[in-house]
């Protein structure tokens, strides 16, 4: 069993994992998704929002349910940096 702590937690796996995947966090009605690509962050979507402002809105979410579609290619890059810098930021967004 994998015990995740949150979705912070979730997001690094997916970052070390180095590998190109998606993702994928539904919150009740809301959707969104997060693309890695050998430890970046390097696309985010999210209802009306993308790229870091939909990365820190998934974030925000205090649970949900997830899938990670490993392979999947991003629709295109928003973003380009590393996942811990962006949960450093997330968390000084949300205090």
């Amino acid at each position: 069993a994998l015990a995740i702590d949150g979705l912070p937690d979730l997001v690094q796996l997916c970052a070390l994992s180095t590998a190109t995947s998606a993702l994928k966090v539904s919150r009740g009605r809301r959707r969104g998704t997060m693309w890695f690509e050998r430890g970046l962050v390097v696309h985010a979507e999210c209802e009306d929002k993308d790229g870091a402002a939909a990365f820190f809105e998934i974030l925000g979410w205090k649970d949900g349910a997830f899938t990670v579609d490993r392979g999947a290619s991003p629709p295109r890059r928003s973003i380009g940096q590393r996942a811990t810098e962006l949960l450093i930021e997330a968390l000084r967004l949300q205090d």
